[in-house]
């Protein structure tokens, strides 16, 4: 939860360096208008989260770990997960996002842990974009910084680190037989 909020204020600094189009603000808000809110939320946090997971953890990373070694396929997938967004000026905090995803999956040993973790990161992004679109904020960004509930942040923490732990226990548990 702490890197996810340094990374919301670390995009909101990057963005005055190396600002977005306007068009693309625009374009993610509208993304809102096009369907309810339960829908887009379920398709951006789920969706999004499960198949990306499955791409760059379970195949991508796993795949270069054989190759690279741990820290190395850790690294190369995380910067591949960067650029497969396609959004130059958030690289730098998509990759280091990609880097706490594969950092979970390396040291869980689950995909499943990887694809919460994607899916709460998504899923705060589309409340900050629903925030944004109710108070009419044009920048997701500020919105989510200004206006996404404290609540949800605290309830999620709990809910990330409940889950972390059952998942560690198990890999442990699992690797300590083998």
């Amino acid at each position: 939860i702490c890197l996810l909020v340094v990374l919301i204020h670390f995009s909101a600094i990057q963005e005055s360096w190396f600002p977005a189009p306007k068009e693309f603000g625009s374009l993610f808000l509208g993304i809102f208008d096009s369907a309810p809110f339960w829908w887009v939320f379920i398709v951006l946090s789920l969706f999004a989260g499960v198949c990306e997971e499955v791409l760059f953890r379970g195949f991508i990373q796993k795949g270069l770990r054989t190759r690279l070694g741990p820290w190395g396929g850790l690294i190369v997938a995380s910067i591949m997960f960067g650029i497969f967004h396609l959004t130059p000026y958030k690289l730098v905090s998509t990759t280091v996002l990609g880097l706490w995803m594969g950092f979970i999956f390396q040291v869980t040993g689950s995909l499943w842990m990887s694809i919460f973790a994607h899916a709460f990161n998504n899923g705060l992004a589309a409340l900050a974009v629903h925030f944004a679109r109710i108070h009419g904020v044009e920048d997701a960004v500020e919105a989510g910084g200004r206006q996404l509930p404290i609540t949800a942040l605290i309830i999620a923490a709990l809910l990330l680190t409940i889950l972390s732990k059952v998942f560690v226990q198990v890999n442990s548990s699992n690797t300590d037989s083998v």
